[in-house]
């Protein structure tokens, strides 16, 4: 990434949630990967598909919940971001995901994952990085 962007190459990277696993690419050398900056996804209100989320137990989530309060109480930090892993259960593929996910920014990487978001993670500006997260 060094050394594609002291080039100015534009290039595209992808670290997994646990950064076990990550991939850079130059984004004219991106293979398989699909990816989507502010396009619309068109919306097929006709199709019906199966879509079931198992989020975590409401003792679970009480329980971090918790503990995350408790951190902001002590001023051990000002900003945090309480996820937990859930299954879903979907007729879908991880292709027609992408395809139908309606938001600003999304990656499909093939036979690995589906990712979209809101929010722009890094803005390059007057030759500045910066990052702006809305959490």
């Amino acid at each position: 990434m060094d050394h594609l962007g002291s080039v100015r190459e534009p290039f595209l990277f992808l670290i997994s949630f646990d950064c076990s696993r990550w991939l850079v690419c130059r984004l004219n050398d991106s293979g398989d990967v699909k990816y989507g900056f502010h396009e619309q996804s068109p919306v097929d209100e006709t199709s019906s598909f199966h879509w079931e989320v198992s989020p975590p137990s409401f003792e679970q989530y009480h329980q971090a919940f918790d503990q995350v309060s408790s951190g902001l109480n002590r001023g051990e930090t000002y900003l945090t971001n309480l996820t937990f892993r859930s299954k879903l259960h979907t007729d879908l593929t991880l292709s027609k995901i992408y395809e139908i996910a309606n938001a600003p920014y999304k990656v499909h990487l093939p036979g690995e994952f589906t990712c979209f978001s809101p929010e722009s993670f890094v803005q390059i500006k007057d030759n500045l990085i910066s990052s702006f997260p809305m959490k």
